[in-house]
């Protein structure tokens, strides 16, 4: 084979493969830096992440120990991290708001909204919802409703063996 044809052929697969390895290198550098923000923000109220999960656009974790849970939502218009003390909570629940869409020959249930509501205790504060999945700025769910039932599981479990 000519060494000309096998010089260009690298060049080639060189450019054609450099926009994914470059938008590779930056996900994860974002991915990166959004569990950074959740494990600097758990250091500061002196917890250690024991469970941790990143999922498209946001990160949670949990302290096991201190039962303190984290998370962070890259699509927030405010750049801080929400946590949570399971100690104050009474419970959690997931909410999935669905709207129809109807077509000619059929209608259909579409997700519009995923999120975690933790009611809190009498006198400990008002109700939060961290939100997993908007419709308005998602296309289509990846993996958001296995994740949050997993988190509703462990958070309830975690309610349930403190007698809570």
């Amino acid at each position: 084979m000519d060494l000309g044809v096998i010089i260009t052929s690298v060049i080639f697969i060189s450019l054609v493969s450099l926009p994914f390895l470059i938008i590779n290198r930056q996900r994860k550098k974002k991915e990166n830096q959004l569990l950074q923000s959740l494990k600097d923000a758990a250091n500061k109220h002196q917890c250690t992440l024991t469970k941790l999960e990143l999922c498209g656009n946001y990160a949670i974790g949990m302290d096991e120990t201190k039962d303190f849970v984290f998370f962070k939502n890259k699509s927030d218009l405010k750049e801080h991290v929400h946590f949570i003390n399971l100690a104050l909570v009474e419970s959690c629940e997931m909410t999935n708001t669905e709207r129809k869409i109807k077509t000619i020959d059929n209608a259909y249930q579409v997700i519009d909204q995923l999120y975690l509501s933790f009611v809190y205790r009498a006198g400990n504060g008002s109700n939060i919802q961290w939100v997993f999945y908007h419709a308005d700025s998602h296309m289509q769910l990846n993996g958001e409703l296995q994740s949050i039932e997993k988190w509703l599981k462990l958070i309830k479990e975690r309610l349930k063996s403190k007698g809570q």
